[in-house]
């Protein structure tokens, strides 16, 4: 564990203000100091470990503190004298007693440039439990762009964030963006850009296979998502996706969301000719026989073509019949 220096003379100025017998919740309003308590404030909370992981008990790993005050409480005090974007995603804590309404309000009273820099640290890969679950701090990353109007992220990671909440919101079964200490988004968070972020997702090439999937569905449903944007991007999802998986779950969403009809589909002719030709048999054989039926004669031959090169005998005859 490699402590900074000038922690302790940190902590002193955090104590000096009363942040550690203070209403964690009063926190964006706390006083941060004088300039000069400021500046020993930063350097003491800029770098450095404030504990590490480690055997607690028998048989029992866990965190251990090296600091003598409340962690997720110096992590707010952190940001409010002026450490840089990636190192407060890296100390702020959720907590039962420093939610992330007080963290997002930290974060909001250092400007629109810190905040977009915050997302870019906070919104990756190694902060998020699993593929599809919300990063440590999606919840402010969201409040954020919200709240401060900013352009949304070009970052897979933070559509990802707001595909689980949005997914949540619109099905009424949280799974998404269910965790511990998480608090609801309100419904205007999601909604009043909606259709900006999916045709965002869709741009960067987010999967449909787990909340993005359910956002565009239920979107239409609820109105969120005019129809035909919607047939749209999801054409575009389809001829973007470097998946099997993906380039399934685009073809249920057209065929059975969406229920696109024939001469939609044969609009698409040469988007669904590559996609029928990749062979894979849970595409193929739900835009063959639509392709296959409708086809004009002068374009039949390719559509048979790259029909019949699905790999599964099953599809080969159903495209022959």
């Amino acid at each position: 564990m490699r402590l900074n220096p000038g922690l302790d003379a940190a902590i002193e100025v955090y104590r000096t203000l009363g942040w550690d017998q203070a209403d964690p919740h009063e926190a964006p309003s706390l006083p941060v100091g004088t300039p000069d308590q400021q500046r020993i404030a930063k350097a003491g909370l800029r770098s450095g470990d404030w504990g590490e992981f480690g055997q607690i008990g028998e048989r029992t790993y866990g965190w251990i503190s090296a600091v003598p005050v409340q962690e997720a409480l110096l992590g707010v005090f952190a940001v409010r004298v002026g450490v840089d974007a990636p190192r407060a995603a890296a100390v702020l804590r959720i907590t039962d007693t420093v939610p992330e309404s007080v963290i997002t309000a930290a974060l909001a009273e250092r400007g629109p440039g810190f905040a977009e820099r915050f997302i870019a640290a906070a919104c990756v890969p190694s902060h998020r439990g699993s593929e599809w679950s919300p990063t440590n701090h999606a919840g402010s990353a969201l409040r954020l762009v919200a709240d401060l109007d900013l352009p949304v992220p070009d970052n897979l990671d933070y559509l990802k964030d707001w595909s689980a909440y949005a997914a949540d919101l619109l099905s009424g079964r949280p799974h998404y963006a269910r965790l511990s200490r998480r608090e609801p988004l309100d419904e205007s968070v999601i909604r009043r850009r909606f259709v900006e972020h999916v045709r965002a997702g869709v741009a960067l090439g987010i999967g449909a296979t787990a909340s993005f999937g359910v956002v565009v569905s239920q979107g239409v449903r609820h109105g969120w998502l005019p129809r035909a944007e919607a047939v749209e991007l999801a054409f575009q999802g389809l001829d973007v996706a470097q998946r099997p998986g993906d380039r399934k779950a685009w073809a249920a969403i057209l065929l059975d969301d969406l229920e696109i009809s024939q001469a939609e589909a044969l609009g698409r002719l040469d988007l669904l000719i590559p996609i029928l030709a990749t062979g894979e048999a849970p595409t193929t054989g739900r835009f063959a026989p639509l392709l296959v039926a409708g086809a004009p004669p002068a374009r039949l031959p390719e559509v048979l073509s790259a029909a019949l090169t699905t790999n599964t005998a099953k599809e080969r005859k159903s495209v022959l019949a």
